[in-house]
């Protein structure tokens, strides 16, 4: 199970994936480009166990698609395989080692018995160049799964429109689903996604997301030069973010640099905010002083009635690491570890 498991990690990184696409684009909350050039190019000797998000959404999964079903009507069917084309209608694969990079694992087809009563790969089986259909269907499904904080990214249902067969209104789900959808309904050819969402375990919404060209042809490009020119190549993408840094980075080489004309701008910034910093946390606390002299033995002090400022005694226990290291060092050695990280300081 868990060799099986490697095996659909590894061939995960043979293309662009749905999931990776939000995060290309710069649009995820949970990822960043650099991570997915560190999934695609490091070598997969484990397993690691998902996130509890991630366990439950797999679980539930089920039960959304079965719920939909219900709901609407409409049939669905697991596709049990990775779907993958060149995409070649939106890029230019000529003369590139890029063949099916874009790679699709979706929840559910939709059966349209228009085209057929069960949904299989259109024959023949090739990737879908041009605007064909990759299944034997032209609707799709997704099942998502959401804490009840998030509620507000998601939109009003669109379940009463979909029933109706007149969907009019726009859909709104988050971003980063979006372009999934979208990604998807590129590489199969089909006009729409629904998608289904179990919100807090009791608020159950759905939504009729159509094919955008526009959408698909600038995601479609981007994601192409992100696989050619950073994954295949090698090339780690820009850093955004100082997490990125010192996933890149962990350790200095022991070199010093002169700086260039906009980093020594950086490093007078930086002076002159933390000398600011310092002069506002002076004044902080000599307010903060006066104010507690003006509180004195009173809890604290109201303003219109409702509480202002406190000044309250609290007890609190706290693990003392240097009492234990003293009253037991073997032990305090053996929970001990080194950790390295890399600290700015600013001279």
């Amino acid at each position: 199970m868990i060799a099986s498991r490697i095996d659909w990690l590894k061939e995960r990184q043979k293309g662009i994936g749905g999931s990776d696409v939000a995060a290309i684009l710069g649009v995820s909350a949970y990822r960043t480009p650099l991570d997915v050039f560190m999934d695609k190019t490091s070598e997969i000797t484990e397993d690691k166990s998902p996130s509890e998000a991630a366990y439950w959404g797999t679980t539930l999964e089920d039960i959304v698609a079965q719920e939909f079903s219900r709901r609407t009507g409409l049939k669905v069917q697991r596709v049990n395989q990775s779907l993958a084309s060149n995409l070649d209608r939106y890029i230019d694969v000529t003369g590139s080692d890029v063949y099916q990079w874009a790679r699709a694992n979706i929840d559910r087809a939709v059966i349209n018995p228009k085209i057929a009563k069960t949904v299989r790969l259109s024959k023949p089986a090739t990737p879908c160049s041009g605007r064909g259909l990759m299944l034997t269907t032209d609707a799709i499904l997704e099942c998502k799964t959401a804490n009840a904080r998030m509620s507000p990214e998601w939109g009003a249902s669109q379940e009463a429109e979909i029933l109706a067969g007149d969907v009019t209104s726009e859909h709104e789900i988050p971003i980063y689903y979006e372009t999934q959808i979208q990604w998807y309904m590129a590489i199969t050819g089909a006009n729409i996604c629904y998608v289904a969402v179990l919100i807090g375990g009791q608020d159950f919404r759905m939504y009729a997301v159509k094919r955008d060209e526009e959408v698909i042809q600038a995601i479609a490009t981007k994601c192409f030069d992100f696989w050619k020119n950073n994954v295949k190549a090698g090339v780690p993408p820009a850093p955004p973010t100082v997490e990125d840094v010192k996933k890149l980075f962990p350790t200095d080489s022991g070199e010093m640099a002169e700086a260039t004309n906009d980093e020594a701008v950086l490093i007078g910034e930086y002076r002159n905010l933390k000398e600011q910093i310092s002069e506002l946390e002076s004044q902080q606390k000599a307010v903060a002083s006066k104010l507690i002299c003006s509180i004195g033995d009173r809890t604290g002090l109201l303003i219109a009635g409702k509480k202002a400022a406190t000044y309250k005694a609290q007890t609190a226990k706290r693990f003392s690491s240097a009492d234990f290291k003293a009253a037991d060092p073997v032990t305090y050695a053996q929970f001990t570890k080194e950790t390295t990280t890399r600290v700015l300081r600013v001279a």
